[in-house]
């Protein structure tokens, strides 16, 4: 998360402040999965009360 959350405010917008830098993780493939895909998380990070919170981006 703290990874995520430099990346975010690397690309963050002075006039807006929006940080539109999105975290994705990719599962391997797996062959005890029903379907022949792989896993596919988005997210962003926020602090919330000085902690890091990730939030789920669908």
């Amino acid at each position: 998360m703290d990874n995520q959350r430099n990346y975010q405010a690397l690309f963050r917008c002075p006039a807006t402040r929006l940080e539109p830098f999105l975290g994705v993780i990719v599962g391997p493939y797996d062959t005890a999965m029903p379907h022949p895909t792989s896993v596919v998380t988005t997210f962003l990070v926020q602090s919330f009360k000085g902690v890091l919170v990730p939030y789920f981006v669908r």
